[in-house]
């Protein structure tokens, strides 16, 4: 390569280069008078405010949930107690002889069947609320009420026969 060659490389090689930077700079100098970075930092300030907004709803949902469970939880834990009030009863009425044998083994499967469906009940729910099965969860609360329902006409019909 000749001088010649290597300074008419270099001459020519300087415009390109210097246009480049040249183009860079008008970019930014054009985004700039655009209101380009204030544009993205509100754009971040809306998605950060957004994401504020949700975690604050997340928040507020699962204490909600929190709350029914722990309502869910006293509700059972009455249901139970109920159940053992109930056993109590009929135990009394078998030892004063009340209720025969057969009557007394009928109500104690009765409340047997009820207690398990009760557990089931419990653990399904707390399945459905660990999946965030909102829908299932629900329907099961229904089923917690027929539940009581049951439990309630069991505790009349023992306390009658108890009497």
């Amino acid at each position: 390569m000749t001088f010649r060659t290597i300074t008419l490389a270099t001459v020519l090689a300087i415009p390109v280069l210097a246009g480049t930077g040249c183009a860079t700079y008008q970019q930014q100098k054009a985004d700039a008078v655009s209101g380009g970075p204030e544009r993205r930092v509100q754009e971040a300030e809306q998605r950060q405010q957004a994401a504020t907004d949700a975690r604050i709803g997340l928040q507020s949902d699962r204490e909600a949930l929190e709350e029914e469970r722990e309502l869910q939880e006293q509700e059972i834990a009455a249901l139970n107690a109920e159940l053992a009030r109930q056993e109590s009863a009929i135990a009394r009425a078998r030892e004063q002889n009340r209720i025969t044998r057969e009557k007394e083994q009928a109500m104690r499967d009765r409340i047997t069947a009820l207690d398990r469906e009760l557990r089931d009940n419990e653990f399904r729910t707390a399945a459905a609320e660990a999946s965030g099965n909102a829908g299932e969860a629900a329907k099961l609360r229904r089923e917690l009420q027929t539940l009581r329902s049951k439990a309630d006409a069991l505790s009349n019909e023992i306390d009658l026969l108890a009497k």
